[in-house]
């Protein structure tokens, strides 16, 4: 399975980064394929390419604030979860990506404080 994870904390400093490290750690645990996007203080690292996310099967966003550019996404399946999820328990939000995942668009209307 290949993933993309964004991470934001609200100030872009160390949860966006462990966030990102954690989730990391249980996808290669797990066997998954991920490729992480930090949104912190510094901008965005690691941007994903067109074909990054055409190729990606589930995008994970972990964060509690505005996360930019998610229109990108608009063909595939999102799970959203609090940045403390993914770094407290990422193994558990990459188990919950396959059942609980949404439409961008269903995932809008439920997060739209989130996804801009």
């Amino acid at each position: 399975m290949k993933l993309l994870c964004i991470t934001k904390c609200p100030t872009g400093m160390v949860q966006t980064y462990v966030a990102a490290e954690q989730l990391e750690s249980a996808a290669e645990a797990l066997g998954y394929e991920i490729r992480t996007e930090t949104h912190g203080a510094q901008g965005i690292g690691g941007e994903f390419t067109p074909e990054q996310i055409d190729e990606a099967d589930y995008v994970i966003i972990a964060s509690n604030t505005e996360v930019e550019k998610t229109t990108r996404f608009g063909n595939k399946k999102l799970l959203v979860v609090p940045l403390e999820n993914a770094t407290n328990n990422a193994e558990s939000v990459l188990g919950r990506v396959l059942e609980e995942s949404e439409t961008y668009e269903q995932s809008k209307k439920q997060f739209p404080k989130i996804l801009k």
